[in-house]
């Protein structure tokens, strides 16, 4: 059975293929920090209606079959973890990106010297040629 502690272990994802008998097929996978990294195998589990409720957890008991590992399961559970795993590097790295503590570029006022005389230059060329 899948155990966890303080979010590193194993754990049940998803859930597929219900049948009226309330049984569906998900899969155990190793966690880190909740997220899921490498699948161990996929079960029809059946919850037996024994629970546990703890204040801060609960426990149920489940009927465990072990079945083919559910491919349809594995990738959409890696799409759901790289989903949000791209999501939240976006938004961190946005975050970033306008974080006040930036300090802003700093832009030129003042001419150069070398700037006047040749802006000085092009305008005694454009009298010139207005006078012509």
């Amino acid at each position: 059975m899948p155990y966890t502690l303080n979010g590193c272990g194993t754990k049940y994802y998803g859930k597929r293929e219900l049948l009226s008998d309330e049984s569906y097929i998900t899969t155990e996978w190793i966690v880190i920090a909740y997220v899921p990294l490498i699948p161990i195998g996929s079960f029809r589990v059946q919850p037996t209606g024994k629970s546990s409720y703890y204040i801060i957890g609960s426990s149920s008991e489940y009927l465990v079959r072990r079945v083919p590992f559910n491919w349809k399961q594995i990738r959409n559970t890696y799409l759901a973890v790289i989903t949000i795993v791209s999501i939240i590097s976006g938004g961190l790295w946005l975050m970033e990106q306008f974080s006040s503590s930036k300090t802003p570029k700093q832009t030129k006022l003042s001419p150069t010297a070398s700037e006047i005389c040749f802006y000085g230059k092009l305008a005694k060329i454009c009298k010139n040629i207005e006078d012509s």
